[in-house]
């Protein structure tokens, strides 16, 4: 019996698919799937446990387990024949292939790499603060076990003199990043760190993250260092912990993803197995299509920090626009910074904070708005970016317009306006980008806003006016940009020094503009029509504030009702019908 055959034989199709798949029975041996090879609601993949066989009667494909492990996985025939021979437990023979063999001999050093980190942590004298770092992290010891931690001992050549030892060229130890030249020779990338094995999605050893210890000196290099690039390893493709995780995640439907790879062995620690790392990075379109062959529900769990978020936002559009459903976890800020801490502290909390993910645009409203002060105008507008861009980005009409009515309410702004700045993203990766959408440079008037400009115009240009619109009008949001204007002008009048006021720090344009319309105003209106003119204008702008001090209103009452703030709806109530 050739080998091939051999492995067909000891492999059971139907339940290695099913690692895969959903399978459902469909007759005696028989079972039926949705096929993960085209688009389909109705089940049309069969797999035939007595022949050993899959067929896809909608697209046609079709064959035994090697054919869908090269399917499924996007590899070829020599990778599937060594992945199935390792779960069948059968030796499989060098290969002439010179990719294949070097990516085979780089995972194999790697594990014996493994071997002895782990060894080493276990029983070492010079491991003694990785073993009480490991205890001060709370990480049991099955987990240290399953999860392969390791030390890299304070040794020049510790890890190269035992490989050498098992017949291992220093060609292959520089080949698979655990080497590295020296002034005397060969030495060991890795020293004096707590070293964390990552695996591919079948859980071969391909690389290492290796974390400083805390009496590492300044010079020891970064907190967390990674093994470089290599015939295994290719960090674009990897998420850590994906092999242990598979089966749980297809189990919950969902994939959650965190920053570090601590955070993942944390998170099995509280029973909450379907998690994933990028490690520290933004997700690539390689890792969500691999994630996509489980699910395509993602929720995100990155730092709350500028670089998380920024990290959390870019992983975000990418698998939106890869067609993923995406939400987040919210970790409260006295709970911890991360899942780590928060286990370390309290094991049920995390499992409460994963049974509650929250949409990503409430996401977005709570990190735009943490800590900032709305009615600063520079924050408001920086605040109006963002989440303009984001709102941009849903493709559902309705949905914009909910979130639209939001962000109306949030900043204080007409909805018409915002409607009117937005511009939606196209839905395709090439459209990913960390900038928010750039707003349009001029900002459509209300009739209010229009009836303010003349006024400030008559302002400027006809001194008599000056005394009726300054007891008239006093300063107001409503006025939109134009109201700090307005207060310089209202000071330089009050200090009886009115000539100073283009002079004070306002933008250049915008004096310009009010001298235009002063002058616009004296050569259409007579003067004996002057006054009317003024009240006019000015009955148009107390009606435009009622309208905004009742926008203001209703805009607080929907955000109390939100918050199920029963006395402050009572309140507003009463003020809007007095």
């Amino acid at each position: 019996m050739d080998v091939k055959e051999e492995i067909r034989n000891r492999v059971d199709i139907a339940d290695f698919i099913g690692e895969y798949l959903e399978l459902k029975k469909a007759g005696a041996g028989s079972f039926k799937a949705v096929c993960p090879f085209h688009a389909e609601k109705t089940p049309s993949f069969h797999v035939s446990k007595e022949k050993q066989i899959w067929h896809c009667f909608g697209c046609g494909e079709g064959g035994d387990v090697f054919a869908f492990l090269m399917r499924m996985e996007g590899i070829e025939f020599p990778e599937a024949l060594r992945l199935l021979g390792k779960r069948a437990g059968v030796e499989i023979p060098r290969f002439s292939s010179t990719e294949s063999n070097e990516r085979s001999r780089v995972v194999e050093v790697n594990t014996m790499a493994r071997a002895f980190y782990a060894k080493v942590l276990e029983t070492s004298t010079l491991a003694l603060e990785a073993r009480e770092y490991v205890a001060k992290r709370a990480i049991p010891q099955e987990l240290v076990q399953d999860f392969g931690l390791g030390y890299a001992p304070d040794r020049w050549d510790g890890l190269v003199v035992a490989l050498r030892k098992r017949d291992f060229s220093d060609q292959e130890l520089l080949a698979a990043g655990l080497a590295q030249r020296g002034r005397m020779g060969l030495i060991d990338r890795f020293r004096n760190r707590l070293m964390i094995p990552l695996e591919d999605a079948h859980g071969n050893t391909v690389g290492f993250t290796a974390r400083v210890l805390p009496s590492a000196t300044a010079d020891a290099g970064p907190k967390y260092l990674n093994s470089p690039e290599t015939a295994a390893y290719h960090k674009g493709e990897i998420l850590f912990g994906l092999s242990k995780a598979k089966q749980d995640i297809k189990r919950e439907h969902t994939v959650i993803i965190v920053e570090g790879n601590l955070d993942v062995i944390a998170s099995h620690k509280a029973g909450v197995k379907h998690v994933v790392a990028s490690s520290g990075t933004a997700l690539t379109q390689a890792q969500i299509q691999l994630l996509k062959r489980y699910t395509t529900r993602l929720i995100f769990c990155f730092d709350q920090d500028a670089a998380g978020f920024a990290a959390a936002l870019r992983g975000i559009h990418l698998a939106t626009e890869l067609g993923c459903d995406v939400e987040v976890l919210l970790i409260p800020r006295e709970a911890g910074k991360d899942p780590d801490e928060v286990v370390q502290k309290d094991p049920e909390l995390w499992r409460r904070i994963v049974s509650v993910p929250v949409p990503i645009m409430p996401y977005y409203f709570e990190h735009a708005t943490r800590g900032k002060n709305l009615q600063d105008v520079v924050v408001k507008r920086e605040v109006g970016h963002f989440l303009l861009g984001e709102i941009g980005r849903l493709s559902d009409a309705i949905e914009r317009e909910h979130w639209l009515q939001k962000l109306s309410d949030l900043l204080r702004t007409d909805i018409s306006v915002l409607r009117s700045l937005l511009i939606q993203k196209p839905s395709s990766p090439a459209s990913v980008t960390e900038h928010p959408v750039p707003l349009p440079p001029k900002t459509p008037q209300s009739r209010a806003e229009k009836a303010f400009e003349q006024i400030l115009g008559v302002f400027v240009q006809f001194p008599r006016q000056r005394a009726t619109i300054a007891a008239t009008l006093a300063p107001s949001e409503s006025y939109g940009p134009l109201n700090e204007l307005y207060r310089i002008l209202l000071e330089a009048y009050n200090s009886g020094k009115f000539e100073t006021w283009s002079a004070a720090p306002t933008p250049e344009h915008l004096a310009r503009r009010l001298i235009a319309v002063g002058e616009e105003v004296a050569e259409r209106v007579e003067s004996e029509h002057l006054e009317p003119y003024v009240k006019e204008h000015l009955q148009v702008v107390l009606d435009g504030c009622a309208r905004f001090a009742k926008k203001e209103l209703l805009a607080e009452l929907r955000q109390a009702e939100a918050r199920g703030d029963a006395e402050a709806v009572s309140r507003i109530l009463t003020q809007f019908s007095s």
